[in-house]
């Protein structure tokens, strides 16, 4: 039995973050080009970007109970929200594909 499957490659573009663990996914994917884009990053917690959870939920309890009560909506102080997200997809990846989502 052969120690590695045969790589089919494809006519794809593939876009990873800065993170180890989606290089590491990436490298089973046999792409024609690769890219990498630091806005594929976790979500930016902005002025909380050291905090933990249990940090963040005793120093800040307004906003952590903000947070929980609205994840999608909700955007860090000096960070973003899962909805700037959606629109960087939307308006990056989605623009270049020229597809609607």
């Amino acid at each position: 039995m052969q120690d590695k499957l045969t790589c089919i490659v494809l006519s794809i573009q593939l876009w990873t973050s800065e993170l180890v663990r989606t290089h590491q996914t990436a490298e089973h994917i046999c792409a024609t080009s690769r890219t990498i884009h630091p806005e594929l990053n976790e979500l930016d917690s902005g002025d909380y970007d050291d905090l933990t959870y249990e940090d963040f939920e005793r120093l800040h309890p307004e906003e952590f109970a903000a947070r929980e009560a609205d994840k999608l909506c909700f955007r860090y102080p000096g960070g973003e929200s899962y909805v700037d997200l959606c629109r960087w997809v939307e308006n990056r990846i989605c623009g270049k594909l020229n597809v609607a989502w």
